[in-house]
C-alpha cells in the first residue's frame, strides 16, 4: 500500500478540486472538512484493524472488501444521506467528492506493488464481489510499505517511502487547499474583499 501521508493527501486533494463552495466559507467548517476528507481518503484501511482485532493478523482482509469500488460506493451513499438529513445542498456533488476521495485510495494501491518501475502492483480485489482474486496494474507507481509485524512498519525503507511521499503530496494538497481558498466566494477571497472595502474607507 501507498502510505497514509499519500491516501490523506488524495483525499484533501479530491476535496479541494471537487467539493462545492459552501464548504469553503468558514474559517471552522474549512478544517473539519479537511480533517473528514483525509480520513476518507485513508478508510479503506481500516481492514488493519478488523484484521488484527479478528485473526491477529493486520494483513488477514488487507486489499480485498475495503479496497473495492463496491465499497467507496455504499460510503459514499451513507455520507450523502447523514448530509441530506442535516439540509446540505448539492448533496449529490458531496457525495461523488466522498466516492472519489476513498476511491483514491483504491486507485493509489492498485498502482501499489514493491518498486517503481514497469513491472506489474501487487493487485487488489477491486471489483469485489465481481472477482473474487486480485486484479494487478502492469505498472507499478508507489512503492509499497513493506512489514511483517508492526515494528517492521518503521524500517528505514519504509520511513524513506514517506519521506518521499511528503515531499510530492503534501505541497501540491497544500497549495490547492490555499488555491481553493482563493476562489470568489471562499473563506480568503472574502477576507482580502473586506480587508480591500476597509482600506477604501479609511482613505
Amino acid at each position: 500500500m501507498a502510505s497514509p501521508i499519500a491516501h490523506a493527501c488524495l483525499g484533501v486533494i479530491s476535496l479541494a478540486t471537487i467539493t462545492p463552495l459552501k464548504c469553503w466559507t468558514r474559517k471552522q467548517s474549512v478544517f473539519w472538512w479537511i480533517m473528514l476528507f483525509a480520513i476518507l481518503g485513508c478508510l479503506p484501511d481500516i481492514d488493519y484493524i478488523f484484521g488484527l482485532a479478528l485473526t491477529g493478523n493486520m494483513k488477514t482482509f488487507h486489499f480485498k472488501e475495503t479496497h473495492s469500488l463496491l465499497f467507496a460506493s455504499i460510503l459514499a451513499l451513507i455520507l450523502s444521506t447523514i448530509w441530506q438529513r442535516h439540509g446540505h445542498q448539492k448533496v449529490w456533488f458531496m457525495g461523488l467528492s466522498a466516492f472519489i476521495a476513498i476511491a483514491s485510495h483504491v486507485l493509489s494501491d492498485w498502482f501499489t506493488g514493491p518498486s517503481f518501475g514497469l513491472h506489474p502492483s501487487w493487485g487488489i480485489n477491486a471489483f469485489w464481489p465481481l472477482t473474487s482474486s486480485p486484479i494487478q496494474m502492469p505498472v507499478t507507481i508507489f512503492p509499497g510499505i513493506k512489514f511483517k509485524n508492526f515494528s517492521g512498519i518503521f524500517d528505514f525503507v519504509n520511513l524513506k517511502t514517506v519521506m518521499v511521499e511528503f515531499v510530492i503530496f503534501i505541497p501540491i494538497s497544500a497549495w490547492l487547499v490555499w488555491w481553493r481558498l482563493r476562489q470568489p466566494g471562499s473563506l480568503l477571497h472574502m477576507n482580502e474583499s473586506k480587508q480591500t472595502t476597509y482600506t477604501k474607507s479609511d482613505q
